[in-house]
């Protein structure tokens, strides 16, 4: 794992979080058939993220649109020769056209988008807007790893709910015989919960097995697909990611530690940072993050998809 800079050599450099949803938004725009709604689900939650990370941006460009349309408005009071109260009226309306019109030139964008950068680039000198945009970076991890076991559980529950219930019956092989008295064993299923579902669980083992596995983890999501799906390799090498397994250790530590670098941690991904110090979390890191989240989820989302489609009901 590739370490941030340490806290001491913070760097005023704008960072930017940029993951690419091109291709989810365009497998979720299809007819993805069975995993529909879990694809619409994991793209919107993703969505939000990025959303997120538009506020510095959102920021300048109030500040800038401000800058630009006070220019128009000095201009139209120039015109006119009227400066006084009485004409703010009539000043704004020819503003208002002049900034129309300054929208419309070919070069705007580019003078628009080069002022914006200008004024993040100037925000990020305020040592409070970087802490801000490092707390952004910080929380962003948690937020990914929690839309990607989101995916991952209701792709799974998706994909046992709907095949036979021959094929379901694997997740059940793989519970142990000691598991907890919550009606479910590996051999048994009380007559309560079997009542519950009116005797008949066809399309619903995926949503009563789901506690019986743990989707917080790379591990767990291993075992949980394995379970289910024991003869998928290729897919399950997915998961393998190295920058998802990143975020996997961010994330516990964020969430577990606040952040918060112990002798696990370092032992585990070899940081650099000393044991004690807070995480230093870059746009960088977390715009791989985000990618390896995008990347694995659209394999899990097209794998759970053809096997559905593959499987005979």
């Amino acid at each position: 794992m590739t370490d941030a800079p340490s806290a001491g050599d913070r760097n005023p450099a704008v960072e930017h979080y940029h993951v690419d949803l091109t291709k989810l938004r365009a497998l979720t725009e299809r007819n993805t058939g069975h995993v529909k709604s879990v694809a619409s689900v994991f793209l919107r939650n993703l969505e939000k993220i990025h959303e997120l990370h538009m506020m510095p941006y959102v920021t300048a460009t109030d500040g800038v649109r401000l800058f630009f349309w006070t220019v128009n408005y000095v201009q139209a009071a120039l015109r006119s020769g009227k400066r006084a109260s009485d004409a703010i009226e009539e000043n704004t309306k020819v503003a208002e056209q002049l900034f129309a019109a300054f929208l419309q030139q070919p070069e705007t964008k580019m003078t628009i988008a080069s002022h914006i950068d200008d004024r993040v680039t100037s925000l990020m000198r305020h040592e409070s807007f970087q802490r801000a945009m490092e707390v952004m970076f910080f929380i962003t991890t948690p937020l990914l790893w929690t839309a990607f076991e989101t995916l991952a559980r209701d792709a799974w529950i998706t994909a046992i709910d709907a095949v036979p219930v021959s094929i379901a019956h694997r997740a059940f092989q793989s519970l142990g015989d000691n598991e907890a008295d919550d009606g479910i064993r590996k051999k048994t299923v009380e007559v309560g919960l079997l009542a519950k579902y009116g005797f008949d669980l066809r399309g619903r083992l995926g949503t009563i097995l789901q506690d019986k596995f743990h989707f917080s983890s790379i591990e767990g999501i291993s075992k949980a697909y394995h379970a289910a799906f024991p003869n998928e390799s290729a897919f399950l090498a997915t998961l393998e990611n190295d920058d998802l397994k990143s975020a996997e250790q961010v994330r516990h530590l964020i969430t577990h530690k606040a952040g918060i670098i112990d002798d696990k941690y370092k032992k585990r991904t070899g940081s650099s940072q000393n044991v004690g110090e807070e995480l230093v979390v870059t746009g960088s890191q977390v715009s791989r993050f985000g990618q390896a989240v995008v990347e694995v989820g659209i394999s899990l989302l097209v794998f759970v998809d053809k096997f559905l489609t593959d499987t005979p009901k």
